[in-house]
């Protein structure tokens, strides 16, 4: 394999410094070459393939699931194409592609490896934290079904990897679509919690308050909140969704300690549409208080957090007189909506919040 470090890492520094992108904190799962049997090669799945399209399943899933801007990245073994990457990683494409697993940038490693067995294909895999730590988990499908087992791998590996994207995913499809339900997403935190290094156990909690309050499972989802804190007391969408409970309880001074409590330290869980929708919940609880001017501020400063989040706009408006600055603020919420999706699984607004009584009306 051709050795792409001394091309590709100061092309990649560069760039750090260029555009400001931390590239040492990275997330990239790298991918080895993975063996397979002869029969599936004479079917056109190559050892190259067969890695192609698990990175494409991976991608798919992160890109439907992910409502937090920051990606993992995958480098696959068999690509050596170091100015290709380049452009890639110019365009912020979401998995950096092409690089040795000697970079100091990776921080899963996966080997895998396919046989027959009997009528079927099965897929042993081993993905190794850098910090290492290992998995080891398998996969089996039917000779004739080669795409579901690599759609299987795939979902194995980021179960592994980032289990609340898997989980997250579960939810965000419910909300679109009304499909599965909010325990199919409790089921998915069970099963990997007992598996989940400390970072993900973070977020998953979290993800576990929110299905517990689409339940109307307030104290239940106080409880996961309060224990994504025990594990990062600066987590901020959980410190987020604790003053959202707060406010809706009436306690709207109590709920303005926990916004206040997002910005001071950065931490894992930032994120512009959670700096956003602290603001304007923050004006919210301001506007309860009967502080208007106050408000006006802290939705102004939600738009400068992230001009995507729809809710700011149309919130701010009905805190206006009918007119022209009101209607204004209306179309900029909904060239928002045109324009990004507005379902963000980790907080408690927007769609979450909405649904809340059609999940519980559901339940049995």
């Amino acid at each position: 394999m051709l050795s792409l470090s001394s091309l590709i890492l100061p092309a990649l520094v560069a760039l750090g410094v260029l555009t400001g992108i931390a590239v040492v904190d990275t997330q990239t799962v790298f991918l080895r070459t993975i063996t397979i049997p002869g029969s599936m090669s004479g079917m056109g799945y190559t050892s190259a393939v067969v890695e192609s399209r698990i990175a494409e399943n991976l991608q798919r899933m992160e890109r439907e699931a992910r409502t937090r801007p920051e990606t993992r990245r995958l480098a696959l073994e068999s690509e050596e194409r170091p100015l290709e990457l380049i452009a890639d990683y110019l365009n912020l494409t979401t998995f950096v592609r092409a690089m040795q697993n000697t970079s100091g940038l990776i921080e899963f490693s996966v080997q895998a490896n396919i046989v027959e067995d009997g009528d079927h294909y099965l897929m042993r895999l081993s993905i190794v934290h850098r910090g290492g730590s290992a998995a080891t988990q398998s996969v089996r499908k039917p000779r004739a079904d080669v795409e579901g087992l690599l759609r299987d791998t795939a979902l194995m590996i980021l179960l592994v990897v980032d289990p609340q994207v898997v989980c997250a995913g579960i939810l965000r499809r419910y909300l679109e679509s009304a499909v599965g339900a909010v325990d199919d997403v409790v089921d998915c935190i069970e099963r990997t919690l007992t598996i989940a290094r400390p970072n993900d156990r973070i977020w998953l909690h979290n993800l576990a308050g929110v299905a517990q309050f689409l339940k109307r499972d307030h104290a239940g989802a106080a409880e996961q909140f309060g224990r994504a804190l025990r594990l990062d007391p600066d987590f901020s969408p959980a410190l987020l969704n604790l003053g959202i409970m707060f406010a809706l309880d009436g306690r709207h001074e109590e709920a303005i300690k926990f916004y206040r409590d997002v910005f001071p330290n950065p931490t894992i869980g930032e994120s512009p549409q959670t700096y956003a929708a602290a603001y304007m919940e923050w004006g919210n609880s301001l506007i309860a208080l009967g502080r208007g001017g106050e408000a006006e501020e802290k939705f102004a400063a939600a738009v400068r957090a992230d001009p995507q989040f729809a809710a700011t706009y149309f919130r701010w408006a009905e805190t206006l007189p009918p007119g022209d600055r009101a209607e204004e603020l209306r179309q900029l919420g909904r060239m928002a909506v045109r324009q990004n999706a507005q379902i963000y699984t980790e907080n408690l607004v927007g769609v979450v919040r909405a649904s809340q009584g059609r999940v519980a009306a559901a339940s049995p």
